[in-house]
């Protein structure tokens, strides 16, 4: 045997700490353990019922999505919220698409959504029905049986989650506005959501809910009110309207800036919550009212409130000139001449440059910067031909009746007497004076071989004018004689005329012309074949005068295709029929105003056109612009007395119970109900 010396072993104390050491660790690495996989449970439960969750709520979204609002029925009935809903389907053909029936989807299954609970388990259901009941009232019945039996033998029903309790809460979002602000404003395009129309007439009405408890009353303002698919807006002052407990009235909103159309609102005064204005409208059609997106040629929109078309007024249309001296002579001089022996001076007016037509126009006449002008006699007429001095017919004599004007100054709208009293004027150095307005002996065209005259007589030895010349020095601006009395003359043909460079003293010619087009934009109705039914205005004319409408259509937002106006026929009165236009999507107007008097300061006028076709039975949108003011409250929209829906907020929230702790999730969103059945 051998013996080790100097080797010892663990003592009964030492194994005994290191036994405990590991023992305590041990217990620690499974009590880490055990706690780990306990919280990893917990979040994988709570992982599991949030995944559940939100698949479910993906699930019943994409149904609502694809299904018609008006359709849709709750449970349960006449509730503020509900706790399960029945909505329409459509299983999808061969090709992806839905299957139509006169114009609108042919429903042909009902799905429904709801919790049933039993033995202390909640389940998430989703019932599909092969079949689509167009009642409503068996359809409600079905959903309230399916509610309370779990399910039954005509449906397929689907668990989508399990768990120990869950909800389903359901509230259609129906809007409200608050009108109040502490200054008045317009607001934004509001949204009250969706309802369904049929063609027709209808109602939005305005009902009070309530004021914020800084606002001194409960008024409410409505400027504009618009329906889809076409979403026009339609000014609220020009809809017949009604109210209770208040009358509405107009009011201009022109001190308060130039957002409103037209520069009006309806003003509804109510004092108590439940007061109504209501409003009756057609479904569907183009009402203009503002003409603020038209094209003029003419014509103008009256400033101020109530904005009408018109033809513009003679010093209007003066702003753009028939005819000006520099523009004849191109990149000419502009000078004076003085020392005027006694002539008579004739002012070629040649016809390249001759911008605008009319049937009335005026002259001006310019002295020079430093020297007075008097002219003892003018007239006016058109030349035998091309570089003649002669006047064919008879010479207009021109009137004076207006006082001269400094150069720069703004010019008057101008005397109309015919004839006028004064035929001769001295124009002071710097000054001009325009001649009366005048019918010519034919109306003047644009672009037409006419060359005109403007015959003058001058007496005063001295006498000074602005003249115009060519620079370098070419052709012939004026005729001159050394008798002033040829000025009246006809025929210069046998009289002995000095030809000038100088245009002389005849500054510009202006204008006007009683025939004026308004041009509207081009208006999309949001329908592939619209049947386009009346046009509607309200003119306003005397003396004859005349406002007469066209109409045009097209496929295009371009108006490729579309008839010429000037091969179309004119609608002379109000209403008007247009079965006459193709029915297509995009539509256009052209109004023609004709003053029967060139003389009149009454021009015709017309306002709210109206284009009406037969709206296509659908989910309609309604919005608008309102007024906010200190003393204006709360309100919501009916439409023929139901309240649209905005959408419908969806909360889906499930709890769970694992070793006695409970635990849970919740989700809400809201989804618009998108198919409109068409």
């Amino acid at each position: 045997m051998r013996f080790f010396r100097g080797v010892r072993g663990f003592s009964l104390i030492e194994a005994s700490i290191s036994l405990a050491i590991g023992a305590f660790f041990l217990a620690s690495v499974t009590s880490t353990w055990y706690m780990s996989s306990r919280v990893w449970q917990e979040e994988q439960r709570r992982n599991e019922m949030r995944m559940d969750i939100e698949k479910a709520m993906e699930r019943i979204k994409s149904d609502i999505r694809l299904s018609d609002s008006n359709e849709i029925l709750f449970y349960p009935v006449g509730a503020s919220s509900y706790t399960a809903v029945s909505m329409p389907q459509r299983s999808r053909d061969s090709n992806g698409f839905h299957t139509f029936s006169g114009g609108s989807i042919n429903w042909n299954r009902t799905i429904a959504y709801y919790v049933y609970t039993s033995g202390g388990v909640s389940e998430f259901r989703r019932a599909v029905y092969n079949s689509f009941n167009a009642s409503d009232a068996a359809r409600q019945a079905i959903l309230d049986a399916l509610v309370t039996n779990g399910s039954d033998g005509n449906a397929t029903s689907t668990v989508l989650f399990r768990t120990n309790s869950a909800t389903l809460e359901i509230v259609p979002q129906i809007a409200t506005f608050d009108g109040y602000s502490a200054s008045v404003a317009r607001s934004a395009s509001t949204n009250f959501g969706s309802v369904q129309l049929s063609s027709g007439t209808h109602t939005i009405g305005f009902r009070v809910t309530g004021k914020n408890a800084a606002s001194s009353s409960y008024g409410i303002g409505i400027d504009s009110v618009s329906l889809t698919p076409s979403g026009g807006p339609q000014e609220a002052e020009v809809l017949t309207s009604s109210g209770s407990g208040a009358s509405p009235t107009i009011e201009t909103m022109t001190a308060y800036g130039t957002s409103w159309g037209g520069g009006q609102q309806i003003h509804f005064p109510a004092i108590a919550t439940g007061s109504t204005v209501t409003f009756t409208t057609n479904y569907d059609q183009w009402l203009e009212s503002n003409f603020s997106s038209c094209t003029f040629s003419n014509a103008i929109v009256s400033a101020g409130a109530d904005p009408v078309a018109t033809i513009q007024s003679r010093e209007n249309q003066s702003l753009t000139p028939c005819w000006r001296a520099d523009a004849q002579v191109v990149a000419g001089v502009e000078a004076e001449e003085t020392n005027a022996a006694t002539m008579a001076v004739r002012t070629r007016i040649m016809a390249a440059y001759v911008a605008r037509s009319g049937v009335l126009m005026r002259i001006k006449f310019m002295a020079g910067p430093t020297t007075a002008l008097t002219i003892d006699g003018a007239w006016f007429g058109p030349a035998t031909g091309s570089g003649s001095s002669s006047i064919s017919g008879s010479p207009i004599q021109l009137y004076f009746d207006n006082s001269y004007v400094a150069e720069g100054a703004a010019d008057a709208a101008g005397s109309t007497a015919s004839p006028g009293s004064v035929t001769s004027i001295t124009i002071p150095a710097g000054c001009h004076a325009w001649s009366n307005w005048f019918v010519p002996s034919a109306p003047i065209t644009a672009g037409a071989a006419t060359e005109y005259l403007v015959s003058m007589r001058i007496n005063n030895t001295g006498s000074g004018a602005t003249v115009w010349q060519e620079n370098p020095l070419a052709g012939t601006h004026s005729y001159r004689t050394t008798t002033s009395g040829d000025a009246s003359a006809a025929d210069w043909s046998s009289k002995t005329v000095t030809l000038s460079s100088n245009l002389y003293a005849v500054a510009e010619i202006s204008t006007w012309q009683n025939v004026a087009t308004v041009t509207s934009q081009v208006y999309d109705t949001k329908m592939g074949s619209p049947n386009y039914n009346t046009i509607t205005w309200v003119p306003s004319v005397a003396g004859g005068s005349t406002v007469t409408m066209k109409v045009r259509s097209s496929s295009s937002a371009t108006m490729s295709g579309a008839s010429d106006w000037s091969v179309l026929g004119s609608y002379g009165s109000s209403p008007s029929s247009l079965a006459t236009v193709s029915n297509l999507r995009y539509v256009q107007f052209q109004a023609t105003l004709t003053s029967a008097s060139p003389y009149t300061g009454a021009y015709p006028s017309f306002d709210d056109v109206k284009i009406d076709w037969p709206g296509q039975t659908a989910l309609v949108e309604v919005s608008g612009y309102y007024t906010t003011r200190p003393s204006y409250g709360q309100f919501e929209v009916l439409v023929d007395g139901a309240q649209p829906v905005k959408a419908l907020e969806l909360k889906l929230t499930a709890n769970g119970v694992y070793r006695g702790q409970t635990y849970s999730f919740a989700l809400n969103t809201e989804q618009d109900p998108l198919n409109t059945g068409k």
